[in-house]
């Protein structure tokens, strides 16, 4: 599933304030809230959740099974930019700020 801007802007305005107060990162409690909505929307039990969320378009069919998600993993389309971050820690971790200022 892709996460739009739109959805992501949506969770963070109407959702995470919820799951911050539960000690969560902004992306741990992405993961939460995606998980809990899904487990939800798949097993039919849509009280409670938001159905027309614009982060998932999509109303799955409702199986007569209880459905259990262990993980999200979330995949970034920036893993150049991602690549280069860990680089540039890298070096700020062993001092070469000179290596540093070039990956920059």
């Amino acid at each position: 599933m892709d996460i739009t801007e739109e959805g992501f802007k949506w969770f963070q305005d109407h959702e995470w304030p919820r799951y911050q107060q539960q000690g969560n990162g902004i992306a741990e409690g992405l993961k939460r809230y995606l998980k809990d909505d899904l487990e939800k929307r798949l097993t039919g039990n849509h009280q409670g959740t938001r159905a027309n969320a614009p982060i998932m378009r999509q109303k799955p069919e409702k199986p007569n099974i209880e459905i259990k998600i262990v993980d999200i993993a979330f995949a970034y389309n920036n893993a150049k930019l991602i690549s280069l971050l860990r680089e540039r820690g890298q070096h700020i971790i062993y001092q070469r700020f000179d290596k540093m200022r070039e990956v920059e």
